[in-house]
This record gives structure tokens, C-alpha cells and sequence, in this order.
């Protein structure tokens, strides 16, 4: 099953995983209002918060704009301590989605992190 048909099964069928995703989203339009490194800190943090509350749900709604945003976070301007955050939140992110998910979508993941090198 390809993840767009997979997301919309789970959103048909589960309210609990439509208050996921609009908290998913909400959370990243929150990023848009950061303006120094403790905000994209704190977003972080709220976006593990809500990764941890969902665990039961197997994908990321709004995946594109979600990786975005982690990508930015590891801009280089940035400090250690928002990269660390980062990392933090695709581990949470790999280890629900399992390898399976990571390697479909490997060139959605991997985009933001080749241009570092």
C-alpha cells in the first residue's frame, strides 16, 4: 500500500490520528514564527512531545514540510545543541516508521542531509 493511500485510510478511519496530524501541523506552523535557535529548540521539543503521544500511529503526517523543517534545524549556522535536537526527532521518526518506511523513502530523507556535505 503507498503512503498516501495508507494516510488517508488512517485518517478516514481514526479521529485519534486526525488530532495527530492537525497537531502535527500545528506545531509546524509554529516553526515559521522562530526567530532564534531557543525557538527552534522548543519547537523540537514539541514535536517529539507529539511523536510520543501518537506512538501508535506507524506514519508522519505532513511528511515533506516535517522533514523541512528537521533539515533546517541542522543549518550549520546553527548551534550543536538544535542539530543534537534534530537528530533526536528522525530517530523518534525512524524508529516508527521501521526500516521498511525509511527505505521508501529514503530520497525524502536523505535530501536535506547531502547538501550538508
Amino acid at each position: 500500500m503507498d503512503y498516501d493511500h495508507e494516510f488517508q485510510t488512517y485518517s478516514k478511519k481514526n479521529k485519534q490520528f486526525r488530532n495527530f496530524s492537525d497537531e502535527i501541523a500545528n506545531v509546524l506552523q509554529s516553526f515559521d514564527r522562530s526567530k532564534d535557535w531557543p525557538d527552534f529548540i522548543k519547537f523540537l521539543q514539541r514535536l517529539q512531545k507529539v511523536l510520543s503521544k501518537y506512538q501508535q500511529f506507524p506514519l508522519i503526517p505532513s511528511r515533506l514540510t516535517f522533514c523541512k523543517r528537521l533539515f533546517q534545524c541542522l543549518n550549520p549556522n546553527l548551534p550543536g545543541g538544535v542539530h543534537i535536537k534534530a537528530l533526536e526527532t528522525f530517530s523518534l521518526v525512524f524508529e516508527r516508521i521501521g526500516p521498511e518506511r525509511i527505505a521508501k523513502d529514503l530520497g525524502l530523507f536523505t535530501m536535506g542531509i547531502f547538501p550538508l556535505f
